[in-house]
């Protein structure tokens, strides 16, 4: 199993935030890489961040969305990648497990029962968590999930590569996999660094309804929340609990 962590700017957040969160949970410093967008971005991390806490600092491209499809191409073909955050302060968990078996138990059913992502509960919340594992539709969110080297397709999205990636997928395979009781501890907007250097409230709602238009099927609305941040709403659709 490899652990990849697409980085952008975040040369300091990334050894004091994810690269310590794993050395906590129990992940090897040398199943564990970094995937910067260019030269001048490797000089940074490599003058940076703790040597200790990583296997290797990987040039890919740039942009998340064609960072996910390099990094899926980049391990051997047929084995375990898990992509993370740079920015993940913790795990919030509604039981103690150990997330490096855990992730290898998600990785092996869903081989054997030929579902294609995995990911886990997106908000790190106890009103929305559940204490269970389900398959169905859902948002595999990008702050961490697995998928089997080479089997990720193009992402066609510069914003809210996760929902076209959950949509895609579950569109080929017909279900995915969600862990409902580990949650990130996370900053989705405000943090520097990322996606922040150039995303806009604006560009996101011109995302999600390109979204709207190409999987109507699946999507109920594309809508503003409260909070003025753009968001979708998915049709419900039937789901099942499953037992790792």
């Amino acid at each position: 199993m490899y652990i990849a962590i697409p980085s952008y700017r975040r040369a300091k957040t990334i050894g004091s935030k994810t690269l310590r969160v794993l050395k906590q949970e129990g992940f090897l410093a040398s199943s564990i890489d970094i995937f910067v967008a260019d030269t001048q971005e490797e000089a940074i991390y490599r003058a940076t961040v703790d040597r200790t806490l990583y296997n290797e600092i990987i040039v890919g491209v740039p942009k998340i969305y064609k960072q996910r499809k390099f990094i899926s191409d980049y391990y051997p073909p047929g084995s375990y990648v898990v992509q993370l955050d740079d920015d993940i302060r913790g795990f919030k968990k509604l039981r103690e497990v150990h997330l490096p078996t855990l992730f290898l138990q998600a990785f092996d059913y869903c081989k054997e029962n030929n579902i294609p992502l995995w990911g886990i509960y997106p908000v790190a919340n106890d009103l929305f968590m559940k204490d269970s594992v389900r398959l169905g539709l859902f948002l595999v969110c990008g702050i961490c999930f697995g998928s089997v080297a080479g089997t990720l397709p193009e992402i066609g999205i510069d914003f809210k590569d996760d929902w076209y990636l959950s949509l895609t997928l579950y569109e080929e395979f017909g279900t995915l996999m969600r862990i409902e009781y580990i949650a990130p501890n996370t900053t989705y907007w405000g943090s520097e660094g990322g996606l922040n250097t150039y995303r806009t409230l604006e560009l996101e709602e011109e995302v999600s309804q390109i979204l709207l238009s190409l999987f109507p099927e699946y999507i109920d609305t594309a809508y503003i929340k409260k909070n003025g941040h753009p968001d979708i709403k998915l049709k419900k659709f039937p789901s099942r609990q499953i037992v790792l």
